[in-house]
């Protein structure tokens, strides 16, 4: 083989190990994030995430946990969020459970996520703040309401089968979700 030869394999190798390395951090990573730690003291139960991670705009419902997720690094001034995930109280496993498909730097995403254990609804808004307020229905595993072009609310409440929630302008509003 010639030195030519020589060195082109193993710089080829070189790349390949590279990668290989990339891939294994990568893999290792990921499956550090979807394991959460639940500690029970005292009747209070905390979900704790790998480390640099936090939770919040929780619902909880018997069996799981779905929130939204910040990691260490987040720069953001606001909260805002790309994916819904959801918690098994069980065994700590985390899943995605829903994905806007906007990216990181969009300043668009899901800002809060509500529900009352049968339903989970989330408000999620674009970077011009026109919002969409989606409520899927845990049961039949449908969304119920997709109300489009929503001005921004701070307070959502979901009661009897009915969507409430207070406009900008103190406005109470309410729809009737049907999970037909």
């Amino acid at each position: 083989m010639s030195k030519g030869k020589k060195i082109s394999v193993g710089i080829i190798a070189l790349v390949l190990l590279v990668v290989a390395i990339v891939v294994v951090r990568h893999v290792m990573y990921v499956k550090q994030l979807s394991t959460v730690r639940i500690e029970k003291r005292d009747g209070v139960t905390k979900y704790i995430g790998a480390e640099g991670v936090s939770f919040y705009s929780m619902v909880d419902t018997p069996n799981k946990v779905y929130t939204l997720m910040n990691t260490e690094g987040d720069t953001d001034a606001y909260q805002i969020a790309q994916q819904i995930y959801v918690i098994d109280k069980k065994t700590g496993k985390m899943n995605e459970f829903y994905d806007t498909g906007y990216s990181k730097w969009s300043f668009s995403g899901v800002a809060q996520v509500f529900g009352d254990g049968r339903y989970l609804g989330w408000e999620e808004s674009t970077a011009d703040n026109v919002s969409t307020v989606k409520v899927y229905d845990l049961d039949s595993g449908k969304i119920v309401a997709n109300l489009k072009d929503m001005e921004l609310a701070d307070f959502y409440e979901i009661v009897d089968d009915t969507l409430h929630w207070k406009e900008q302008d103190n406005k109470a509003k309410s729809v009737r979700l049907n999970s037909n």
